[in-house]
């Protein structure tokens, strides 16, 4: 359906109280004669029936538009031979399929692009096949790590026991030191015995 306001043709706004999305409050003049008008004329038109006496089918390319005059002080009536916009028309006939076409394909493109990201997403995380680059080179480098780690630990242990004997041998060392000059001594009282001009102090 097609009206017109002043000289104006756009599409009604009828289907706002067809499907009962009109105000229900604070209602216009306007808004009550269009509520009391539109219902019926819609039913009428959906059933194929004339949506009120007198009107007269206007096809446009098979198609079924009634142009009407409504301005809230006029009954609302048919306009004999009005002027459609045809512009308006192939718009929503043609153009508006070509353009939702086009968003489709677009939408399905993105769609796509968006599936194949996250299948490559999910792949280089490592639930995929072939898997995350970073996690084989940290699956391979674990061997090298835990050959490291033994080997530190084991010049640390190596390190510890060669300390711990070289304490050891010192502490030995110092008792030997320690229980010489006690024999040197014990060898220095003998030979004073049988030698009373020896030196004193002779090492």
């Amino acid at each position: 359906m097609v009206w017109a306001q002043k000289n104006h043709d756009k599409h009604a706004n009828e289907m706002a109280y067809f499907f009962g999305l009109h105000p229900v409050i604070n209602k216009t003049e306007d808004d009550l004669e269009m509520e009391a008008f539109f219902p019926p004329v819609c039913r009428n038109f959906f059933n194929g029936e004339v949506p009120l006496e007198d009107w007269d089918q206007v096809d446009y390319n098979g198609r079924n538009y009634y142009y009407f005059n409504f301005d809230g002080e006029e009954t609302p009536h048919m306009v004999k031979n009005g002027v459609y916009d045809v512009e308006s028309i192939k718009f929503w006939l043609y153009h508006l399929k070509e353009v939702e076409e086009k968003g489709t394909r677009v939408q399905r493109s993105l769609r796509r692009a968006i599936v194949h990201r996250n299948t490559l997403a999910s792949e280089s995380s490592g639930s995929g096949k072939s898997g995350n680059k970073k996690y084989q080179d940290a699956e391979q480098s674990v061997p090298l790590l835990t050959v490291l780690t033994i080997l530190i630990v084991a010049a640390f242990v190596l390190a510890t026991v060669a300390f711990t004997l070289s304490v050891i041998q010192m502490c030995w060392g110092w008792r030997k030191r320690r229980v010489q000059p006690d024999l040197e001594e014990e060898e220095m009282k003998i030979l004073r015995r049988y030698d009373d001009d020896f030196p004193k102090y002779v090492f």
